[in-house]
């Protein structure tokens, strides 16, 4: 006996009910592919911007492709099929959040030369990654705050509509995914946590972005977004485990950037200067700027050496990793480099282990043994005398409707089993069923509902 708990009445997704296992497959790794594809055709756009305009321009590209993505991600998820919200938005959710860490944080890695991951020069990625968590901190809350399609429906569009039902479509608000709304704050954190070794103003960046967003979208729940679908709990478990993903991605890039300072891939030899090289030059940067230069009997050599460690891919980032003959590091770093290091190892195990036990050992519990287990205690009320409980009544949201339209026959139950109701027209005014009157009391087109209520609840 197979027994799940159900998602929520208005999270249902009739229209995709009937669709087999495999189409439902089938369109998730088409959809997956074409994100995969998008995400690397934006870092390369990244890569562009980087190389002909510099940091600022790269990070108002950033922030305009983090913008994107997410309109991208509705039209992917709309042409998937999904039982239900949950799953809906928890497939946005991951498509969201994964093009949005890539444009905005590794693109920025790839791109940036090592030797300018903490320069002074105006390449540098510390230039980048302020105007980034500046552009992040400004961009939600202004397009929310603006609102465009929703002031345009009630301004311009719905002083001139003639039919009334069309004008409630226009003022019912703007609609809003809950998917975007965690993506946003996952997407920061991830920013923060990623770079936090070389740019710890970063976690006041981050706590001003959070105070920012929160004060916002609560004035936008209250006064622009139109009420969302009631859905359970599966983004959130994502999002879990995408904050446990973080967490572990902030103790493995700092080890490497500890490990990797200062960044110049210059390492002290034990030869000395040779001679045709000792008195004052005058030297040129990479930026064409020239600096004197002053080389004394007793300076040592210096020879290249690679300070960054993940592209040999050294792990975990100990000194005892360095390239043999080519040793960077003091004892100071040495030790530090040891310390995140092992922090790194023990996190990757512990949530390697919570993985195993949470996705892993669920599943094969699932197959074989089950695991639904109620905690809820018995009620001695009945189903009938509790308001706000709804049944299954087919129906589907249609944009710039103002209630979802019904797709079966709802004369024999309780109306308020719908879960809402229009007190002008009557709940009818929005069945499909009877815009085609002759097939309207025919069976087994339509889904048919029954409602027995208990003696004296008739």
């Amino acid at each position: 006996l197979n027994v799940l708990e159900p998602p929520e009445p208005s999270a249902i997704r009739w229209q995709d009910l009937d669709d087999s296992l495999t189409r439902r497959v089938k369109l998730r790794f088409v959809t997956s592919l074409i994100t995969g594809a998008l995400i690397i055709c934006g870092m390369l756009f990244i890569g562009y911007i980087r190389l002909q305009y510099g940091p600022a321009m790269t990070a108002l590209s950033i922030s305009a492709l983090n913008t994107i993505a997410p309109m991208i991600a509705y039209v992917l998820t709309d042409y998937e099929s999904h039982r239900s919200e949950d799953t809906k938005q928890s497939s946005r959710y991951v498509k969201i959040t994964l093009s949005m860490w890539a444009f905005t944080a590794l693109a920025t890695t790839v791109v940036t030369p090592f030797t300018d991951t903490a320069s002074n020069s105006s390449d540098s990625i510390l230039y980048s990654l302020y105007a980034i968590f500046v552009f992040e901190l400004i961009r939600g809350p202004l397009t929310q705050c603006v609102d465009l399609s929703g002031n345009l429906k009630r301004h311009l569009l719905g002083p001139r509509v003639t039919n009334r039902l069309k004008l409630a479509g226009l003022f019912q608000g703007t609609e809003y995914e809950l998917s975007e709304r965690y993506t946003n704050m996952t997407n920061v954190l991830f920013l923060t946590f990623y770079y936090a070794t070389i740019f710890p103003v970063g976690y006041f960046f981050g706590f001003l972005t959070f105070v920012v967003h929160y004060c916002t979208d609560k004035y936008c729940v209250l006064r622009v977004w139109a009420p969302s679908p009631k859905i359970g709990t599966s983004i959130s478990v994502f999002c879990r485990l995408f904050i446990m993903g973080t967490v572990v991605v902030l103790a493995i890039v700092s080890s490497y950037y500890v490990a990797g300072f200062p960044f110049d891939n210059a390492c002290a030899t034990t030869e000395m200067v040779p001679p045709e090289y000792i008195g004052n030059f005058t030297a040129s940067t990479g930026d064409g700027v020239e600096v004197a230069v002053s080389i004394e009997a007793d300076d040592y050599s210096f020879a290249f050496c690679n300070m960054d460690m993940k592209k040999y891919g050294a792990f975990p980032a100990w000194a005892s990793n360095q390239p043999v003959g080519k040793e960077w590091m003091d004892k100071d770093q040495t030790n530090i480099a040891w310390l995140f290091g092992w922090t790194s190892v023990i996190a990757l195990i512990l949530a390697a282990c919570i993985f195993l036990n949470r996705v892993a050992l669920r599943f094969c519990r699932y197959m074989f043994f089950g695991f639904y287990d109620s905690s809820e205690k018995v009620s001695e009320a009945s189903f009938s005398e509790v308001e706000e409980i709804f049944a299954y009544v087919p129906q589907v949201r249609v944009p710039d409707m103002p209630m979802p339209l019904l797709i079966t026959n709802v004369n024999d139950i309780d109306r308020g089993l719908i879960g809402w109701d229009d007190p002008h027209f009557g709940v009818n005014a929005h069945n499909v069923i009877y815009d085609i009157p002759e097939l309207s009391e025919r069976k087994g087109i339509f889904s048919e509902i029954y409602h027995f209520p208990p003696p004296g609840k008739e």
